[in-house]
């Protein structure tokens, strides 16, 4: 989120984690778009792509590390596009 804010020349400060959509600041830009993104499963569901699955498969089958968009969404973790 601060990535994109900043090529577009948006300035905010990171504020908190709980940061509420009352709050400018770029976690409580995120936490928004999640909220909508959220939203936006819940009513339209995703897609599987069937062969997507099978590389996932196929890459832990020969002890190959893969994350899934859960365990990547958590606070601190490597790769979360929050932190």
């Amino acid at each position: 989120m601060t990535a994109f804010l900043e090529s577009r020349g948006i300035e905010l400060p990171l504020g908190a984690p709980e940061d509420g959509p009352d709050v400018q600041s770029v976690r409580a830009l995120g936490n928004l778009k999640d909220e909508y993104f959220q939203q936006h499963l819940k009513q339209h569901g995703v897609e599987i792509y069937e062969t997507s699955i099978a590389l996932v498969r196929k890459l832990r089958a020969q002890e190959i590390k893969t994350v899934d968009g859960v365990r990547g969404l958590r606070p601190g973790a490597r790769g979360n596009p929050s932190t």
